[in-house]
Order: structure tokens, then sequence, then C-alpha cells
């Protein structure tokens, strides 16, 4: 091949920068001698020489000549092929109002399925970085795209239902928190009453023991003070024997006063001591209210615990019964 830049193509009439000079002189620009040789290659694909379509006489060519050839006349063959599938796009009013960002002068005709990026013009296919690669014409991939799209809308979709589920989830255990919160505050309402009622009910027994204890033990005091008393009449009128002896003029009838009744008066009076001394003590004993037992009874309702279980292991229906309430927050019956 040879540069001869006052030549014209003997086919297209062109005057190129590169010229194929044949032996017959009727020379071909690169792209014609292309087109000619990929004719008689798809004929036979071991010739390694081209006919002059207008003399038929034979230049032969060495191998690397004939790939450079073919190689060229495909890449004008795809910049015809993409300028014509423009041209065909504005012929149908397909409407492309963008323009490419590389080139700003082409009009965004196709898509790279190899990069994915956004959509491309013919030199970005042709000549751009794009070359080579899995590249369709825009109306004919936007099918394509379409149904990966509508993949994405279903997953999306999918998703979106997985967390409405979560939420409806989250709703009832919402709800049923509330639901076991307010059945626990009426477990503790009903137990609290149960028990006001056990304890009014125990004041009310202690409160009655008092008073029988007081009018049991008043009674006893009081019999023991009339036998106080009647002992107390009986030392005074042996009292008033003594004084009466005392008084008496008569001294043998007092020695004999004192001979015969010395030993028996001492013993009459240590008796009756001794049984007031009796009587004291019994009394101590019978009237006495013992307070420690009253501060075991509120002790005992001090220690009462209420243990209610976490809400959300709480699974009691509202119609059990009370009892049954009472037992799961640890109080007893009495």
């Amino acid at each position: 091949m040879e540069k001869l830049t006052s030549m014209i193509c003997a086919k297209c009439g062109r005057q190129p920068n590169d010229m194929l000079i044949l032996i017959c002189n009727h020379n071909l620009c690169l792209i014609c001698a292309g087109k000619s040789m990929s004719s008689e290659t798809y004929k036979n694909k071991e010739i390694h020489k081209i006919i002059c379509e207008i003399c038929s006489s034979n230049t032969e060519l060495d191998p690397n000549s004939v790939i450079e050839l073919l190689k060229l006349y495909e890449e004008e063959f795809n910049i015809l092929k993409y300028k014509h599938e423009i041209q065909y796009q504005k012929d149908e009013s397909y409407s492309i109002s963008d323009f490419c960002k590389v080139h700003p002068d082409e009009i965004l005709g196709y898509y790279c399925f190899d990069c994915e990026t956004e959509c491309i013009c013919a030199e970005c296919v042709i000549h751009g970085k794009h070359k080579g690669h899995d590249v369709m014409q825009i109306k004919k991939a936007y099918p394509i795209i379409k149904d990966k799209i509508e993949e994405i809308l279903i997953h999306v979709t999918g998703k979106i239902d997985e967390i409405d589920l979560k939420n409806e989830k989250l709703e009832n255990q919402k709800n049923e928190i509330i639901s076991q919160g307010n059945s626990a505050k009426q477990q503790v309402l009903v137990s609290f009453e149960d028990l006001k009622a056990r304890i009014d009910k125990k004041e009310r027994e202690i409160i009655s023991q008092i008073e029988r204890t007081v009018q049991d033990s008043l009674k006893d005091v009081e019999n023991y003070m009339r036998i106080i008393s009647g002992k107390i009449e009986v030392l005074e009128e042996l009292g008033q024997g003594i004084k009466k002896i005392l008084n008496t003029s008569s001294y043998c009838e007092v020695l004999d006063f004192y001979v015969e009744n010395n030993k028996k008066i001492f013993e009459s009076v240590e008796n009756e001591v001794r049984m007031i001394g009796n009587i004291d003590r019994n009394v101590n004993i019978r009237c006495a209210i013992n307070p420690q037992s009253l501060i075991e009874h509120v002790e005992s309702v001090k220690t009462v615990q209420l243990q209610i279980s976490a809400l959300k292991a709480t699974d009691d229906s509202p119609g059990r019964k009370n009892s049954e309430k009472i037992a799961r927050i640890g109080l007893k019956k009495s």
C-alpha cells in the first residue's frame, strides 16, 4: 500500500489519502479494496489476491495486507450500519433528545450490556471504550432492560411484603403486651382487694379477741378483788378482836388469848397474805395482752410480696378464678 494523494479510486471516485495500487493501474481506495476482498474471501477463505472489477486482472497480496483490508472494511461497514440505524430511528420518528456526554454532537442510540452504563452513541461503540462490547440498539435493548426492571420491582415488592408482615407481627405483639398489662393490673387490683379484705377480717378477729380477753380478765380481776375484800374484812375483824383483847382490864385474859391464838393468828395472816400474792400473779397472767403477737401479724402483712410474672410470659385468660390469680402473685388465703 502506498500513500498517493493525487490518485482517484477507480470504483467510488474518491480521492483518499491511502490507495491500493493494482498491477492494472485500476487503483482502489482501501475501503473499496476491503469490500472487494470481503466478497472474494466469502467465496474462498484461502485466496490472497484481489481481482480488478474493471479488467479482471489479478493482483497478489500478502496475508497481512488482506487482514488489514478486511479489518478496515469491517470498521467502515459498522460505521455505515450504525449511521443507517440512527437514520432509521429518525425516519421512524423515534424520539431521542439526549446527546452523548463523551461525544456531545452524537445522539444516544445504544446500550452496552457489558458495562451497564448510561446510553451511548455510535462513536462510543465504534471507536470508544465500548468497542467490541455486547451493544444493542436502544429500541431493542428496551424490552430486555424493562424485564430486568420488572424483576427488580417484584423483588422490592416481595421485600415490602416481608417488612409489612414483620410490622404486622410487631403490631400484634404490641396489642398483646397492652392486653397482658391490663390483665396484670386487673390481677393486682383483685389481689389487693382480697388482701385488704383479709387484713380487715384479721383486724376484726384480733380486736374481738382482745375485747374477749379484756372482758375475761376484768371478770377475773373483779372476782379476785371481791376475794381480797373478803380477806381484808376477815383480817380487819381479827384486828378488831385483838384490839378488844388489848383494851380489856384482865391480865389473865390477855395472856390466855396470846397463848391460845398466837400461832393461829400468824398462820391465818400468812395464809391470807399468801393467797393475795397468788391472786396478784394470776391476774397478771390472765390480763396480759402480748404485743408481740400483734407485731407478728403486722410483719406477716409487710412480708407479703407481689410477684407478677413478666408481661411477655403472662398467658392467663380473663375468665380464671380470683383464687388462681392470687396464687400466681404469691398470696395465700387465710
